[in-house]
């Protein structure tokens, strides 16, 4: 009887005795999509789907003037300003004189209305609910929250998503007057 060869044998490939067939080592599996292929994130529940939007008035110069006497209130679905004694229905902001000479002003929010970083009518009509601002404003938080660069956006009387942008701030002896670029658009 021949002898007998020895696993070291096998190992190195003895032709006495066949090698063992070894499984390769398993791949990972590819993931499997159940349902939609990934790509961007669907929306939210309650954030508005992107495109929705159609643009009504865009970018086009509003000056918010500080009032003389009075009120001044401004209708952001048009946009127009409207003085003391007009329809207070269809308002969105009311800038008030309180009569004294210095620092008697304040602004009076009728509708939510909240800072945005973004431009985007999504984003904004995120932060007119979630970021709102006071509804009143005296005149030492205009002079610090009603700067250049802010974007305000709120939802107006008429359902319409309105964003308004400061361009710049005037201050006649503490009587700001902000010029803005308001953009409007109809909500889905």
């Amino acid at each position: 009887m021949g002898a007998r060869p020895c696993r070291a044998d096998a190992a190195v490939g003895h032709p006495a005795r066949p090698r063992r067939h070894v499984r390769p080592a398993r791949r990972l599996a590819r993931p499997r999509w159940h349902g939609a292929l990934p790509g961007p994130a669907a929306p939210r529940a309650g954030e508005p789907r992107p495109g929705s939007y159609r643009a009504l008035v865009q970018g086009e110069a509003f000056a918010l003037r500080y009032p003389s006497t009075g009120y001044t209130r401004f209708d952001l679905d048009t946009p127009k300003a409207m003085p003391l004694g007009s329809d207070v229905g269809q308002t969105e902001i009311v800038y008030a004189h309180l009569g004294g000479v210095r620092d008697s002003h304040e602004l009076l929010f009728q509708s939510s209305m909240g800072p945005s970083e973004d431009t985007s009518p999504e984003r904004c009509r995120m932060a007119a609910g979630a970021n709102a601002l006071s509804p009143k404003l005296d005149a030492a938080q205009v002079r610090r929250q009603i700067v250049p660069g802010l974007v305000l956006c709120g939802i107006t009387k008429q359902n319409k998503l309105a964003m308004t942008e400061v361009t710049s701030v005037s201050d006649d002896e503490g009587r700001p007057g902000f010029r803005t670029r308001p953009t409007f658009w109809e909500m889905p």
